[in-house]
This record gives C-alpha cells, sequence and structure tokens, in this order.
C-alpha cells in the first residue's frame, strides 16, 4: 500500500470543473478513496496536474509506462477541463 502525502488544499473550486477540491478529487489525490469511474480518476489526474501533485500522479499510472521523473512545470497553466 502507498501512503500518500496530504497537499494542502485550500477551500476552492476543483481544478477539473467540480464544487470543491476537498469534496470532488481531493479524497482521490490525499488517498482516502479510490475514484470509482475511469472518468473520475482522468478527472483527478487533471487535478494532481493542475495542482503538480507528483505523487498522486506517480500512484495513479500504469506502473509498466510510468516515466521516472514527470516534470510539472510551474509556468504552464491548467485552464479547464471539458
Amino acid at each position: 500500500m502507498i501512503t500518500l502525502q496530504r497537499p494542502t488544499m485550500p477551500t476552492q473550486s476543483c481544478p477539473c470543473g467540480g464544487a470543491s477540491f476537498d469534496t470532488c478529487c481531493g479524497p482521490f489525490v490525499t488517498g482516502a478513496a479510490v475514484p470509482p469511474t475511469a472518468e473520475q480518476l482522468m478527472r483527478s489526474r487533471y487535478s494532481a496536474y493542475a495542482k503538480r501533485l507528483d505523487a498522486y500522479l506517480r500512484h495513479s499510472w500504469a506502473p509498466g509506462t510510468c516515466p521516472s521523473s514527470i516534470d510539472l512545470d510551474g509556468e504552464q497553466q491548467w485552464t479547464g477541463l471539458t
């Protein structure tokens, strides 16, 4: 089992478009819950990219294809998910 460090999660809308990160993708990112659908997994991964949470990205990546490092460019802006 992998233990994920809980990121700082200010109350704000979720990057994936949900009402708040705490009730939308936050539980998946912190390991408190497992995304029940492929769509929720991909939305949570989008949120992790937007918040630069590489631990969750690595945890949720298929082991056979996970790169040795993930470059989360601090200047890249994630503007929305449709």
